[in-house]
């Protein structure tokens, strides 16, 4: 809990007004302390919202290093907050752990799902949210992939950038046949997809996206709608 606060504690804090380069520096050094902190909340979530930081600072390569090392822990055996059971190598990973503090268990094999509150300055510009979103919960690995798709495309890295849209939709799909109940869940995938494409000048792709999530979000909690309305009129 401890760990989760200080990831979440940049997220509220703003540049003041006026601030100079030596308080912006101060504010920077004291997020990223934090932020490291954070990394201890699970497997996961506290790495991508590090990377998400230095992506919103314009530090690319940083960003895409600590993007690869989290994907790299999204393995089979972790534990993810929606699933109902334990699968046989989740069973056999606990077995073997048993012996290790609680705490330790649960930051080496829980995975949750990476929260930015609304206005936050280290979520990426592309997805901030609108008056109906007051926390952003995105599923760990879309955003990873999603967040490496930003950064290639800032890079002007055209193969990579094409690469990681083409996992992005991958895992979407793949989630959509794998776990139906969670649309909100796919209804953000959805969202991050079409953003991607939008940015590329796909306008009929992304206009398909921003339309399936609408579908999606039946109570209209997410900013699906007012993106098909602004692709509809680009």
């Amino acid at each position: 809990m401890l760990s989760f606060a200080y990831q979440s504690a940049p997220q509220k804090s703003q540049n003041q007004p006026g601030s100079n380069n030596k308080n912006k520096y101060y504010k920077y050094k004291r997020d990223r302390s934090n932020l490291l902190i954070g990394t201890n909340s699970d497997a996961v979530s506290g790495w991508i919202v590090l990377a998400s930081f230095f992506y919103v600072h314009e530090n690319y390569l940083l960003s895409l290093d600590i993007i690869n090392h989290a994907l790299r822990k999204c393995t089979s055996e972790k534990i993810y907050p929606w699933q109902v059971c334990l699968n046989q190598n989740q069973e056999y990973l606990l077995y073997l752990l048993k012996q290790r503090e609680l705490c330790t268990i649960l930051k080496t094999i829980t995975v949750k799902c990476p929260k930015f509150h609304q206005n936050s300055p280290i979520s990426a510009q592309e997805l901030q949210l609108n008056e109906f979103e007051q926390v952003l919960n995105l599923h760990p690995m879309i955003f990873a992939h999603f967040l490496s798709f930003l950064c290639y495309y800032h890079l002007h890295e055209q193969r990579s950038c094409k690469q990681s849209l083409l996992q992005l939709r991958q895992i979407t799909m793949q989630l959509l046949t794998t776990y139906r109940s969670l649309t909100f869940h796919d209804t953000l995938s959805f969202i991050c997809l079409g953003i991607a494409h939008q940015m590329i000048g796909d306008k009929y792709s992304a206009r398909q996206c921003f339309l399936q999530a609408t579908q999606m979000d039946k109570y209209n909690i997410t900013s699906a709608a007012m993106r098909l309305a602004n692709c509809n009129v680009d």
